[in-house]
């Protein structure tokens, strides 16, 4: 999710139903599909209430969280399901409006698939780059044009055609080299809407994967014990469910096609992408639109659930402005949170704040 100059970004697959446009949300969402012909589409919300909006349609647009386009273009083991995620992320990223959103986590995308075995792939990077920051972008064709021959270097001449005219960038982003990097985590943790247990959420995957386990997690609060481990056909991965009550469960991907069976999966779930519930669960109007995302947030933060997974960025902040939440049901979720993450939460070695890796 891309959030900058009054605009929301989010991946959608284009197989979901229209936006519901309440009459008391001062907003509206526009959705585009991929002009190069990749799976994915882009849905852009803009208005005041563009979160809220977003929040509302999580279960009618089929959303897909950035860090799985982000682990697709990485590391998919086929060269066309690394593309797709480019191509995703070249609309999510998108500086046409002339606001520049280039940050790290997509520099470091940039940099592994410009590195790509695959000429393809490095074409999609480029485009990418040109997309996302036209400025760099010159820079880079220029530099690769000096040694590209064939096809490759006719592919590239017409994207720096694009960027022949601009500037030199006055600023770049490097890869950041964030520990752990939350697009490299195995698994790869997402939040569901869903109202059911964590069996009932597995039936959704009923032809596509085996159940290989049953559990209860050893974990104190029993709404959140129930685990279901599948087993994808066809791909070295795994999904365990967690259920969390109140219509989340979490879905987490393990293996090294985490990436491609979690975007596949958006035919058929919806996501509550990680950074919309960041900010629904503060900016949202309808308190059990808050409280839902404090219990996704609650879900994918769990190591205790899911060992490795990785810090959310803000997860401390939220908590401390869910506390003084003026709905009583959203304090009450903040203190649940609290309990739940007591040792995701708890400060560093040698630090005085929270692990929640940006606080």
């Amino acid at each position: 999710m891309i959030e900058r100059a009054g605009l929301l970004r989010l991946a959608v697959y284009p197989d979901g139903e229209s936006a519901v446009l309440p009459a008391d949300v001062d907003a509206a969402v526009v959705v585009d599909l991929d002009d190069v012909g990749g799976p994915f589409g882009c849905a852009t919300f803009t208005g005041p209430d563009r979160v809220e909006l977003a929040a509302r349609n999580v279960t009618r647009l089929r959303l897909l969280p950035v860090t799985v386009l982000h682990q697709l273009a990485r590391s998919a083991a086929v060269p066309a399901q690394r593309r797709a995620g480019l191509n995703a992320l070249r609309q999510v990223y998108s500086a046409a409006d002339g606001v520049l959103r280039w940050d790290p986590r997509v520099a470091r995308t940039h940099r592994d698939a410009w590195r790509d075995e695959d000429a393809a792939v490095r074409v999609d990077a480029a485009a990418l780059e040109v997309e996302a920051f036209p400025a760099r972008a010159r820079h880079t064709l220029a530099a690769a044009l000096v040694t590209a021959t064939g096809p490759y270097r006719e592919a590239l001449e017409v994207l720096y055609r694009v960027v022949a005219g601009e500037p030199e960038p006055t600023s770049d982003v490097e890869d950041g080299g964030q520990v752990p990097d939350p697009d490299d985590a195995d698994p790869l943790v997402l939040a569901v809407v869903w109202d059911g247990n964590a069996a009932a959420a597995a039936e959704l995957f009923a032809g596509q994967a085996d159940l290989v386990e049953h559990r209860r997690a050893s974990i104190e609060v029993a709404p959140y014990a129930d685990l279901v481990v599948l087993r994808p056909h066809g791909f070295d991965a795994s999904i365990t469910i967690a259920a969390a009550g109140g219509g989340v469960v979490a879905a987490a991907f393990g293996g090294p096609d985490r990436a491609a069976v979690a975007a596949g999966a958006t035919t058929f779930v919806s996501y509550l992408p990680t950074e919309l519930a960041v900010q629904a669960a503060v900016v949202c109007r309808d308190p059990a639109l808050r409280v839902q995302a404090l219990r996704a947030l609650v879900l994918v933060s769990s190591r205790r659930l899911f060992p490795g997974a990785p810090p959310v960025p803000g997860l401390a902040a939220v908590l401390s402005t869910a506390d003084a939440d003026p709905a009583p049901q959203v304090r009450a979720a903040a203190r649940t949170a609290r309990a739940l993450l007591r040792d995701e939460l708890a400060p560093k070695p040698g630090s005085l704040g929270p692990q929640d890796g940006d606080d």
